[in-house]
């Protein structure tokens, strides 16, 4: 989990167990990895309001699929980008740069 205070985000990343990729009769699928985002309010002080998830997978979706494991999560401030929120950073050193718009509708 990170946080992003100039944006009052927080972003997270989940994976599935082995156990439930293999339930889709698929055992040698690897685990989801999920992104998530919790929007905190203009000021930060709100109760979080979450955004996704959204599955690395579909991320991935143009690219090999030795990069969908998931080693870094790191916001990145609104003075660095105003329109990058994040880049999460596999394994091989594949970059997957996100982008959660003010009203929170999605992660692109």
């Amino acid at each position: 989990m990170a946080h992003d205070p100039s944006r009052h985000v927080a972003f997270a990343v989940t994976q599935s167990s082995a156990a439930a990729s293999a339930s889709n009769g698929n055992p040698s699928q690897a685990p989801n990895t999920l992104v998530h985002a919790y929007l905190l309010g203009s000021q930060g002080q709100s109760p979080a309001r979450h955004i996704g998830p959204v599955k690395v997978s579909l991320l991935a979706s143009s690219v090999d699929g030795r990069h969908r494991d998931i080693i870094g999560l790191h916001p990145i401030s609104r003075s660095e980008s105003p329109n990058l929120s994040c880049v999460l950073v596999s394994s091989t050193g594949y970059r997957f740069y996100l982008h959660v718009p003010p009203n929170g509708s999605t992660i692109t």
